[in-house]
């Protein structure tokens, strides 16, 4: 199960165990055990060649180890500088600080993510006391610091958990704010947010209301200003995902910009290199979320395959956009939009042959090659929906077998758009026109099949145990493995596991604190 042809996703393996342990140390146990297991199993099947075998995977059984015992320990280092800041952050603060985010609207503040002393943090300021602040300006805080805090209740909300997914180590609730400078971020983050607030306006004049709200959120991810109803539609329809940046979004940029180049006569290498560029400047206008950072690294690995003649390979590619995002902040393993956008591309490339090669037995090629991509996605996100979320919306083929079509053209069309809106103002809002149609159907869609029966059946909460058996038999057969041996191995990791959940039996009593008052996300966190 692990190549050495493939080293970073060893590396990957070892750093998510790591991590894990340090996070969750009976379940880090569960799953050193489990790596342990599946070399003894590969040690067993060439009991014959015992020697040759170790010979051949000790360098790979190295690199998981090390990289295994590297993460565990930086994770600490990150997780006591965080526990350190919170005892000596004072509770009265005067500081300067830089501001890294637009405004996000409450009733009563604005909040902005600030950076003091390369630190976030989140500001509160009333709306009544000063005048709004805009991204970059060097300010001056008075106020006073809150650390975030942790879950009161069994199994609730853990909003200092959720913060250091974001590196944010706290709020501020400000009496007094002077403005000190209008711009204190470098060039290219003025660029960059510029670029993002024109993308952002621009749309916002076309197409006014929920549809142009539902564009931004399409097209650069800016979420916060969509309804709840339209929000609330989506998620029972399981396009959700459609709101997330991915790899369509990268996919017609490459093409886009290629397509520019290669038309004024520039040569391929320095195309490409032109192309990675601007994947990076992608990031930075999207907000480097994980989705963006998976799909824009793993582009930018391909096109520099082909600037120095190599072959690429999706499943490393992965691997590596994962071990940056994971090396600049190990809490981000906690982040669900993480493990729905790696597990469902990794269900993808996995699966996606095996699915389809089913489904053309009952249906033209067509819809289940569609199909097929939508099938292999949910197999690999189903658990963590349940775990997160506890639902189960059945009717996701249906409405991803119409949605994710149109979304894919409402991307395409929606950069067009906004591109000719720039060069060709009257030719922008021609096809304005037709962007909202579209967008008007997706909604509709939407809605229709949220209301349709059955579109959203809650669960509980799965155990941790029958999460795990379900991937690893689903890895077991995405290899061919044979019926004994995945039913063999998926029965040893359920011992395991339960071996370390209930190990050593304690009777805990839970009381529930009906006070704890529901907290404010920063929606730009």
């Amino acid at each position: 199960m692990i190549n050495i042809k493939r080293p970073a996703i060893t590396i990957v393996i070892g750093m998510v165990a790591g991590i894990i342990a340090g996070l969750y140390p009976k379940w880090g146990v569960a799953t050193i055990a489990i790596v342990l297991l599946i070399l003894l199993f590969q040690f067993i099947k060439n009991k014959r060649k015992n020697f040759f075998f170790l010979m051949k995977r000790k360098r790979t059984i190295q690199i998981l180890f090390i990289s295994l015992i590297i993460s565990n320990l930086y994770f600490n280092f990150i997780n006591q500088r965080f526990e350190k800041s919170y005892t000596k952050i004072p509770e009265k603060l005067n500081q300067n600080a830089t501001v890294i985010s637009e405004a996000s609207e409450t009733d009563y503040y604005y909040a902005y993510n600030v950076k003091i002393k390369n630190k976030k943090f989140i500001l509160y300021v009333k709306k009544n006391s000063s005048p709004k602040l805009q991204y970059g300006m060097y300010i001056n805080i008075e106020g006073t610091y809150s650390k975030p805090e942790e879950a009161r209740n069994f199994k609730g909300f853990d909003y200092k958990e959720y913060l250091k997914t974001k590196k944010i180590y706290g709020s501020i609730k400000s009496q007094k704010v002077q403005v000190l400078k209008n711009m204190n971020v470098n060039i290219f983050l003025k660029c960059s947010n510029a670029i993002r607030n024109k993308i952002i306006k621009t749309t916002l004049a076309l197409l006014s209301g929920d549809e142009g709200n539902l564009v931004t959120g399409i097209l650069i991810g800016e979420k916060s200003d969509i309804s709840e109803e339209i929000t609330s539609n989506f998620s029972k329809a399981s396009i959700s995902h459609i709101l997330a940046i991915s790899g369509t979004h990268v996919s017609y940029i490459v093409i886009g910009i290629t397509y520019i180049l290669a038309k004024s006569k520039t040569p391929k290498r320095l195309s490409n290199i032109i192309t990675m560029l601007m994947l990076f400047v992608f990031m930075f206008i999207t907000g480097f979320t994980p989705s963006v950072v998976r799909a824009s690294i793993m582009g930018i690995i391909m096109l520099f395959a082909k600037v120095i003649y190599r072959k690429s390979d999706t499943l490393n590619s992965i691997a590596v956009s994962l071990i940056i995002i994971l090396t600049l902040n190990p809490f981000a393993i906690n982040d669900v939009g993480l493990q729905l956008s790696y597990l469902g591309t990794i269900g993808i490339v996995i699966l996606n042959k095996r699915v389809e090669k089913f489904l053309n037995k009952y249906m033209c090629n067509k819809i289940s090659t569609m199909l097929s991509i939508t099938i292999s996605a949910q197999i690999m996100v189903f658990p963590i929906t349940l775990l997160k979320f506890n639902v189960i919306t059945p009717w996701f083929f249906i409405a991803n077998i119409i949605a994710v079509p149109l979304a894919g053209g409402i991307i395409f069309l929606g950069y067009i758009t906004l591109l000719s809106t720039i060069i060709i103002h009257p030719v922008g809002i021609v096809l304005s026109k037709i962007l909202k149609i579209l967008v008007l159907i997706l909604i509709n869609i939407a809605k229709y099949i949220a209301k349709l029966p059955f579109s959203s059946i809650y669960t509980i909460t799965p155990s941790v145990i029958l999460s795990i058996e379900y991937y690893f038999a689903v890895l077991c057969i995405a290899r061919n493995m044979k019926t004994k041996k995945v039913i063999l191995l998926v029965l040893v990791t359920a011992m395991v596991c339960t071996a370390v959940n209930f190990y050593p039996k304690k009777f805990t009593v839970h009381l529930v604190d009906v006070g704890q008052r529901r907290l404010y996300i920063n929606k730009n966190t």
